[in-house]
């Protein structure tokens, strides 16, 4: 069988995509004894020899797990924290599965496991569109005082976050609604949006809030426009991956606009992005007039 190295790589169970190029990528990847840093190279299983530093590298079965999980149990297989996890439930499972996407603690429902990085990607990825079914608890609607609020700053961690040299411009809709939302979260994705604004501006710059909403329209929407570096065309497809970000370790994890799009997903929302590189970014919200599911608190 023929397939390209990051592919089999990935299905070796050296971990995703991205993992398995930085690895290629790093000089690590010996194809017939030679180092190889092409990513697009095609093998053949059967014959050619894979090694990882120095470990052979061979095929994997390709294994699909369905779990059902309860409440009050985190969507890992292990937690720093000692909390009851997946992990605790699945004993001896082979090496390499890992949770596709996640589920809020305090929810439950059906989460699949897998060592296919391929269709975890495809399942996960917003650009592939693959429809899911949330059953979700909504309750309220973060005032405008408490975006005023936020825009003064916030802690985090402890720490106090403020944007400075940044201008604020509003542009409030007054025939907004009230929406049935989960507050706490919607107010974790607007701080998650502001951060970002600002990391994109280190120098200050213009930050534009709005709503809009026309009577019969079946969505708010909120608008963040900001004047920063922009994001490149090629990443645009990625923000929204988990642990996918292009700030210093120190800086970022890469999931809090991973965490934002579960958020407005489990809302029955949507959450789009515009940006052109050196003159700013835009993420767009939308969020349904009408309460058409419950959201775990």
């Amino acid at each position: 069988m023929k397939l390209r190295l990051n592919k089999f790589l990935s299905r070796a169970g050296f971990g995703a995509r991205r993992k398995v190029e930085e690895l290629i990528l790093g000089g690590i990847v010996q194809v017939n004894g030679t180092i190889c840093k092409n990513l697009g190279k095609v093998i053949d299983t059967e014959v050619d020899i894979v090694k990882v530093e120095g470990k052979r590298a061979r095929l994997k079965p390709l294994l699909y797990y369905a779990f059902y999980k309860p409440k009050g149990v985190v969507s890992t297989l292990s937690d720093p924290l000692n909390r009851k996890c997946i992990g605790d439930f699945m004993i001896n499972l082979p090496e390499g599965l890992k949770p596709v996407g996640r589920l809020d603690y305090s929810a439950e429902g059906l989460i699949f496991l897998t060592n296919d990085g391929d269709w975890a990607q495809i399942i996960q990825h917003p650009k592939n569109k693959v429809k899911k079914v949330y059953e979700v608890k909504v309750q309220g609607f973060p005032a405008e005082k408490v975006i005023q609020k936020w825009l003064r700053g916030f802690k985090i961690d402890g720490k106090f976050h403020k944007m400075e040299n940044i201008k604020i411009i509003k542009n409030l809709d007054q025939q907004v609604p009230i929406l049935l939302v989960d507050a706490n979260q919607i107010q974790q994705v607007f701080m998650n949006i502001l951060l970002n604004a600002a990391d994109a501006m280190p120098e200050g710059g213009n930050l534009q809030v709005s709503s809009l909403y026309q009577p019969g329209d079946d969505y708010v929407q909120i608008i963040f426009t900001d004047t920063g570096c922009g994001i490149p065309t090629e990443n645009l497809d990625k923000i929204f991956d988990p642990f996918f970000t292009t700030k210093s370790d120190k800086k970022g994890t890469g999931l809090g606009l991973a965490v934002s799009y579960g958020i407005i997903e489990r809302h029955r929302g949507h959450i789009e992005v515009q940006s052109t590189v050196g003159q700013g970014t835009t993420f767009v919200i939308k969020l349904p007039v009408q309460a058409v599911a419950e959201v775990s608190p």
